[in-house]
């Protein structure tokens, strides 16, 4: 596998029927999967910056007054929040979907799934993530006059990271 570039990468969002968590990470993907091709995710258009994702642990920290060595654990997992950036399109049905998301009251988690674009040489599907949470905020930014009005979105990741490494 090659390195490769953030052009072309591609971001959905989906449904609020979120896989059952508790199962083996292939029948989660699985589900995922199912989900995204049942219910016909949106693709969320114009996107500049997609923003980060993924789980990063709190430290859980002790101090034994033997030695006075500080130990290091892992506690509890954040995927994080999210923060995309999307040149500002009213008409486009991805960015209506996370409009209608972040309204959303039910307190709901939606499906999002990632695409990048690192098909090359003997791959043919590209490394896809997926994942759930709330759609938190959606600001927009008019910015100058030489400027394009851009959106900022942020969603609240509740669920692990499932990466499918392309094949």
């Amino acid at each position: 596998m090659a390195i490769s570039t953030s052009g072309k990468v591609r971001l959905f969002i989906g449904s609020t029927n979120v896989p059952d968590q508790t199962g083996s990470d292939s029948a989660i993907i699985s589900a995922y999967e199912a989900d995204f091709a049942a219910t016909g995710a949106v693709e969320i258009g114009e996107i500049e910056d997609p923003g980060e994702f993924g789980d990063e642990f709190n430290p859980v920290t002790f101090t034994a007054l033997a030695d006075s060595r500080v130990r290091k654990l892992k506690g509890s997992a954040d995927a994080g929040t999210q923060t995309m950036t999307v040149a500002f399109d009213a008409g486009d049905a991805g960015q209506d979907a996370l409009r209608a998301a972040k309204q959303d009251t039910s307190q709901a988690d939606y499906n999002f799934m990632v695409m990048l674009n690192d098909v090359t040489n003997g791959v043919s599907t590209p490394t896809v993530f997926y994942y759930s949470g709330k759609v938190m905020s959606r600001r927009i930014q008019p910015g100058q006059a030489d400027n394009v009005v851009r959106a900022s979105i942020t969603i609240g990741i509740n669920t692990a990271v499932f990466e499918v490494s392309a094949t």
